[in-house]
């Protein structure tokens, strides 16, 4: 009697744990693909991510890692417009496309390629509409260094020339003793300190990057 009794309870909790671990799992598994087949690759993301995965939904993760990658910068550009900060905008939408770059190895093993290049399209389509950029022109600028990277950032969303104007009015303003002393000009030589890189495009990258797969070396 008391062997059955425990076969029963052991039974009881065999079921249980079949109830609490594999089934919500399965749920877990079958919401992500709907997600990621509705094109709502984050979603997908964040609901495979920490879960073991079959190796058919390990690649559909990987999928949807790439894709919400470059989606996030994407949407990233959108909000940095609204919120008036150029340079971190122009920069969201060149770290999209250098992340398509460094990943392609990865895209056409994970045959996430058409995902991705809508992705890339979109991405291109507004450089060359805002700020008439090829993708050549992209290409060039993302091998630049970090200093003349954000140089060329600022150059081309009209920072840079903001920032000589405000030196040039400050440095009017902090002259004194005679009158016909003249402010530095636009064209000063650049001491090391007149202007600091307002943005770095491997700490724009960090900022964007809360998909914890997406870090780029």
């Amino acid at each position: 009697m008391v062997v059955r009794i425990f076969i029963l309870a052991f039974s009881i909790l065999a079921l249980l744990l079949i109830v609490v671990e594999i089934i919500p799992s399965m749920w877990t598994a079958a919401d992500a693909r709907n997600a990621f087949y509705k094109k709502e690759y984050r979603t997908a993301f964040e609901e495979m991510t920490g879960k073991k995965l079959s190796k058919k939904d390990q690649r559909l993760y990987e999928k949807a890692r790439l894709v919400a990658s470059m989606q996030q910068r994407y949407d990233a550009y959108t909000s940095y417009t609204a919120l008036q900060m150029p340079v971190e905008a122009l920069d969201s939408l060149l770290s999209g496309y250098l992340f398509w770059q460094q990943e392609a190895d990865a895209i056409t093993e994970y045959d996430a390629t058409t995902e991705t290049d809508a992705v890339k399209y979109q991405i291109l389509n507004t450089l060359y509409d805002t700020y008439q950029l090829t993708e050549d022109d992209v290409r060039q600028i993302n091998a630049l260094d970090d200093y003349d990277y954000t140089v060329r950032l600022e150059e081309l969303t009209g920072s840079l020339s903001h920032k000589n104007s405000n030196a040039q009015q400050a440095g009017s303003t902090a002259v004194t003793g005679d009158a016909d002393t003249t402010a530095p000009t636009a064209d000063s030589p650049r001491d090391g300190t007149q202007t600091e890189p307002a943005s770095d495009a491997a700490d724009m990258t960090q900022m964007q990057d809360i998909l914890p797969e997406e870090e780029i070396d």
